[in-house]
């Protein structure tokens, strides 16, 4: 084993760079594009269905996959004290990823209406094994990180106890990996440009409630005491973080079931279908929990000295409000998807669509805390004093929270149809949150570029 804290690599930025150009060019602006399309009235295309699963698809595995995947590889191997085994490998993950991201955006439209024939198939091929060859890297890397890794309860305290969320992420990258890539394989096989929407919509709340959410909450508890002068975990999150792995997995086992097997038997599948909602309540009601006993709300005496330009907003950027307001995001998606689940059992309409959760979540929580963590965490990596244009960072939060807030409640609440100006606050919204990523994108660029050395 190498000596614990040495030789390590340093961070791929091609990760950044693959996160931002994937979503400036595809994630966001397609949001833009479907946003104006919808509350402006404006004609929609024939490649609909394909821009919509391309949209989800690339802010999921694009924006935030990309951007999680070099951080873990980067901050676990630092935490653990045991370097990357092969830290080359980082490379072909997000080439891989980004050329899966690009082939799949280019053909899965084209394949749809029709156009550019056994060039497109061939395209949707390479899309489909790119991401699986990426996933299966990353996971490769990680699992033996945390094999060769000496994290545990008593050693690493802020991070031990979270190792099941860790372990968690990985299956759920698996299973996102596998399904995307399998279903982008199988539809250009069968030309059909589509990838069935079930398993679309199921790898996709996989990637939320197994990769997203644990992986943020397991950097929170380690960053969140320093970027936010907050009182650290004074609760050991061990049980927490068992109990929500194991609803996460039970729920997405029995849903992948009814998937695979819709013509088992009755009971078989009444039980599924009443097993995974109740994990999905249970899970919601975990997610309420930890985001109290995160202590967001509690403040801290900052230790040693402490001055506005060395560690404030002159320095970084006004960023707490943006981590808030990220963790008020996945507090109303978890609220949406406990009452929908809840009225889903019991029989009820709740008037809320899924949709609305999953942007509360994917829009909300995990892009509000890119835009507040990214320009310090960025800066870091590449031992700047901090992000090149402090002052970009809090327009991001004007721009991007009441944007995430029209499009949760535009998709969520499909029976408020009549509100004034619904649905031009919508046109606008995508837009919005595309002006928000650029400034955030020019800010890591510069600051990338030009770093100012501590």
């Amino acid at each position: 084993m190498p000596p614990r804290g040495t030789n390590h690599s340093e961070f791929p930025l091609g990760f950044v760079h693959g996160a931002l150009a994937s979503a400036l060019l595809v994630g966001f602006a397609s949001a833009s594009y479907m946003a104006s399309h919808l509350g402006f009235g404006l004609p929609i295309a024939a490649m609909w269905p394909a821009i919509v699963q391309i949209h989800g698809h690339t802010q999921l595995a694009g924006w935030l996959g990309l951007f999680i995947m070099g951080v873990s590889l980067h901050v676990l191997p630092r935490l653990s004290g045991v370097p990357l085994v092969a830290p080359s490998l980082t490379h072909v993950v997000w080439i891989a990823m980004l050329a899966s991201l690009v082939w799949r955006a280019v053909a899965q439209p084209l394949i749809l209406i029709g156009l550019g024939g056994p060039f497109m198939v061939v395209a949707m091929l390479m899309a489909g094994l790119a991401q699986i060859l990426a996933v299966s890297c990353y996971v490769g890397l990680m699992v033996t990180s945390l094999r060769a890794s000496r994290i545990d309860v008593k050693s690493h305290p802020k991070i031990g106890p979270l190792r099941p969320l860790l372990l968690l992420s990985m299956i759920s990258w698996l299973g996102f990996g596998l399904v995307m890539g399998g279903g982008t394989i199988v539809s250009g096989l069968r030309g059909s440009g589509l990838i069935a929407a079930n398993l679309h919509l199921w790898a996709a709340d996989l990637f939320i409630a197994g990769v997203l959410i644990p992986v943020a909450f397991t950097f929170s508890i380690r960053l969140f005491p320093l970027y936010l002068q907050i009182e650290p975990l004074r609760w050991n999150p061990t049980r927490f973080a068992l109990a929500y792995g194991l609803l996460t997995l039970i729920e997405f086992g029995f849903r992948a079931s009814v998937l695979a097997m819709p013509s088992a038997g009755l009971f078989a599948s009444n039980l599924a279908l009443m097993v995974a909602p109740v994990c999905g309540i249970l899970r919601s009601g975990a997610i309420l929990l930890f985001i109290f006993f995160l202590g967001l709300h509690r403040r801290r005496t900052p230790q040693g000295k402490w001055t506005p330009e060395q560690h404030g907003a002159a320095r970084f950027g006004n960023y707490p409000p943006l981590l808030v307001a990220a963790y008020c995001y996945l507090a109303v998606g978890a609220l949406l998807q406990g009452i929908s689940l809840i009225g889903h059992v019991w029989g009820a309409d709740t008037w809320l669509q899924p949709a609305g959760a999953r942007h509360a979540f994917a829009a909300g929580f995990g892009t509000l805390l890119l835009l507040g963590v990214a320009p310090r965490m960025v800066a870091g990596f590449v031992m700047a004093r901090g992000p090149a244009r402090p002052r970009w960072v809090a327009p991001t939060f004007w721009l991007a929270v009441p944007a995430v807030a029209l499009i949760t409640i535009y998709l969520a609440l499909p029976g408020a149809a009549g509100l004034p100006l619904r649905g031009f606050l919508f046109g606008i919204a995508g837009p919005m949150q595309w002006i928000a990523v650029s400034l955030l994108a020019g800010n890591l660029w510069i600051t990338i570029l030009r770093p100012a050395k501590a």
